[in-house]
């Protein structure tokens, strides 16, 4: 499977879909001509329970952790790829005790639901931040 991508266009308040024109670096030159481009974000191969695909650096999810068996935390966080490890990551925001978890983290993540993106509601993050300084 080839990588896919996705790019926010912010002078449009849209998002660019690898597949929608011919290939990434045409969508990279035109929203370089009409607007400034963010980095792409690339799909992690993972689905939310709605199937809606999940993106780096871009959507918001919330879902569970689970440590011991019958006990679980919700959490809200965004993904991020670390290319020194070579992994995505979840960078949380709703609660001090986990700052960021991996495939690596001793638990099982799931039941993760896209409640929005950074770039269309940024407030979701600050929301949670604020809600546990």
């Amino acid at each position: 499977m080839s990588p896919q991508f996705k790019v926010w266009n912010p002078k449009k308040k849209e998002f660019f879909i690898q597949g929608d024109t011919d290939s990434l670096e045409c969508a990279l030159f035109y929203f370089e001509v009409t607007a400034k481009v963010d980095l792409p974000c690339q799909y992690i191969g993972l689905k939310d329970k709605s199937g809606r695909k999940i993106y780096a650096n871009s959507e918001i999810v919330k879902f569970k952790f689970s440590q011991e068996l019958n006990k679980f935390t919700e959490l809200i966080g965004v993904f991020s790829y670390q290319e020194e490890e070579l992994r995505y990551e979840i960078e949380i925001f709703n609660n001090p005790y986990y700052l960021c978890l991996s495939y690596m983290s001793n638990g099982q993540m799931y039941d993760f639901e896209v409640i929005g993106t950074v770039e269309q509601n940024p407030e979701l993050i600050q929301k949670q931040i604020i809600q546990h300084v």
